[in-house]
C-alpha cells in the first residue's frame, strides 16, 4: 500500500489565508519576517508553540493544539517515510 505524502502545516496555513490576508500582513501579526513566513509555508520550518498560539489568535476557528498536532503528524509521517526508504 502506497502512503500519501504528509502535508506540512504551512500548506494548511496557505489554505486558511486564501485571498483574505497576504504574507506581509500575516507575518507582521505573527512577529516574523515575510521571508520567514514564506519559508514556513513552503515547508522549510516547523510550528513552534508560540507560533501556534499566534496562528490561533489570527484564525479564531483554530486552536494552538491544531497547529501543534499538524506539525507532529507531519514529523511522524516523514519519519515513517524515511524508515521505509
Amino acid at each position: 500500500m502506497q502512503m500519501h505524502s504528509p502535508v506540512h502545516p504551512g500548506t494548511i496555513l496557505c489554505e486558511y489565508m486564501g485571498d483574505t490576508i497576504d504574507v506581509t500582513t500575516l507575518s507582521s501579526r505573527l512577529g516574523m519576517t515575510p521571508t520567514e513566513l514564506e519559508t514556513f509555508i513552503a515547508g522549510g520550518s516547523a510550528v513552534t508553540n508560540a507560533m501556534a498560539q499566534k496562528l490561533a489568535d489570527t484564525f479564531p476557528n483554530t486552536q494552538p493544539d491544531l497547529w501543534i498536532a499538524l506539525q507532529r503528524q507531519f514529523n511522524e509521517a516523514k519519519l515513517r517515510q524515511t524508515k521505509t526508504e
